[in-house]
């Protein structure tokens, strides 16, 4: 395998992770990355004064950025589960009436535990996608359709604004703009190539 062909690979191997890496941000977002809420009740409690929470969450993710949970029929998600809620402190104060230490425990308020709840949810569905979409990254630059990064990237702020379908009509409006684009210039290659081959240049002139 030629040099040129190696290092083209490693860029875009690269390129792949960056991405990723730029996508797991946005999506830690509520709006952006995902929409949810959820209720819960405390079921019980151990000895150490954790919390057996029962969750029931709605939850709906960005299919741009969650493929796989789309892939898998849970983009739109409704259902309950259990989860251990850790108390945020463990203290005592003196009482100086009895004059015996009172020793407590303080659990989350009723939001935090639906914030948590959520939180686990999303989380869950995170480190399932990531290497997913790092793959697929991985594919579209080997593919040499590097302009879907930008009709993704494009896609995600539809989310926030018109939900699943704002996202899908973000994302066709997006490539379409793009085809439009190089058809008016007569750029043969992607315009997300020729912005990288500018950086590139900008980069070496520096």
């Amino acid at each position: 395998m030629r040099r040129e062909t190696v290092l083209s690979i490693f860029r875009k191997l690269f390129g792949a992770i960056g991405l990723t890496m730029l996508f797991a941000v946005v999506s830690i977002f509520p709006c952006l990355g995902y929409v949810g809420e959820a209720q819960v009740s405390v079921e019980g409690s151990d000895p150490l004064g954790w919390l057996l929470v029962r969750a029931k969450c709605n939850m709906t993710y960005n299919p741009l950025i969650f493929p796989l949970t789309w892939l898998s029929g849970r983009g739109v998600y409704s259902g309950s589960f259990l989860f251990w809620s850790k108390p945020t402190y463990y203290g005592g104060q003196w009482n100086a009436r009895t004059g015996a230490a009172n020793i407590g425990i303080v659990w989350r308020a009723p939001d935090e535990l639906e914030n948590e709840a959520i939180s686990l949810h999303f989380l869950d569905e995170f480190y399932k996608n990531i290497p997913f979409i790092l793959i697929l990254f991985f594919v579209i630059g080997l593919l040499n359709v590097q302009d879907l990064y930008l009709a993704l990237a494009f896609g995600i702020f539809g989310f926030p604004l018109f939900g699943t379908i704002g996202t899908l009509l973000f994302f066709s409006a997006g490539y379409l703009g793009l085809i439009l684009l190089k058809n008016r210039f007569g750029l043969e290659e992607e315009v997300m190539s020729r912005i990288w081959e500018f950086l590139l240049e900008k980069s070496d002139f520096a």
